[in-house]
């Protein structure tokens, strides 16, 4: 068998023996595992000490495995992502049909933001470049900034050791130094929004304001992306009010209270 079929199926087994615990609350011991997974032991025990490892399985006095609550934060994570595409839709939607421009809602993870949702214009000529699915850069977005602007120092520094190495210059307005980053987020924490003036693609320009959870983190971000040469002051200062608005409002849905 090959190394990558080996794997594939440890993956499998180590999937198997996770859903066989899932559906017995008290746990089941090594003979319990055994006959319902008609798998050796040695292999369980090699799945179940590297699971126990990393905290998502435990074990009991009378040598029962069961999972840990470390799982179910795994699906309540899915779960309020899920959630809060409900709410923030109506929101993108009110967005985008008002500036007739693209909307998202991202979520963080490692170095990149996720676009969760995106809602196009059906009359407009110019399409945004996004998808749900699509991940973007910190350094280099309206709403990867966002997230930037939010952390205290110590965990900038280490993000942005994390993101150094994959860095990239997309155009010729990109920045990729951190004590000129550092400086646009301190102008960013104090006005409660962030700006990608074509620095992630030419001829794009984005507004990108936090959404922020109960516990007041910014989790989420939404924003809308105009062609730069259709951008004024006028239009730069409703979108931002109507997009601050709209975050206030989501935020309170959300449970957030300043």
């Amino acid at each position: 068998m090959s190394t990558h079929s080996s794997n594939i199926q440890s993956v499998i087994k180590t999937f198997s023996l996770i859903e066989v615990l899932s559906q017995n609350e008290k746990g089941l011991n090594i003979k319990e595992l055994e006959e319902q997974l008609e798998m050796h032991k040695s292999s369980i025990y090699r799945i179940i000490f590297t699971l126990m490892d990393i905290g998502y399985i435990t074990k009991t006095n009378d040598n029962y495995y069961r999972l840990t609550l470390k799982v179910l934060g795994l699906g309540n994570k899915l779960l309020n992502d899920i959630s809060i595409i409900d709410i923030v839709k109506p929101y993108l939607m009110e967005v985008s049909m008002k500036t007739n421009e693209t909307t998202h809602l991202v979520m963080f993870e490692g170095i990149e933001a996720i676009y969760l949702d995106v809602i196009h214009p059906k009359n407009n000529s110019f399409r945004a470049n996004s998808f749900i699915g699509k991940r973007g850069p910190l350094y280099a977005t309206a709403v990867g900034k966002i997230y930037l602007a939010s952390l205290c120092e110590a965990e900038l520094d280490k993000k942005w050791a994390l993101m150094e190495k994959s860095i990239i210059k997309f155009t010729s307005k990109t920045i990729t130094n951190l004590s000129e980053l550092k400086i646009e987020l301190e102008e960013i924490k104090k006005n409660s929004y962030a700006t990608d003036n074509e620095e992630h693609e030419p001829n794009v320009f984005c507004i990108g304001v936090p959404v922020f959870s109960h516990n007041g983190e910014v989790q989420h971000a939404i924003s809308v992306t105009f062609p730069k040469s259709k951008m004024n002051n006028e239009l730069f200062n409703e979108s931002i009010s109507f997009l601050k608005n709209c975050s206030q409002k989501i935020s309170e849905e959300l449970g957030y209270k300043k």
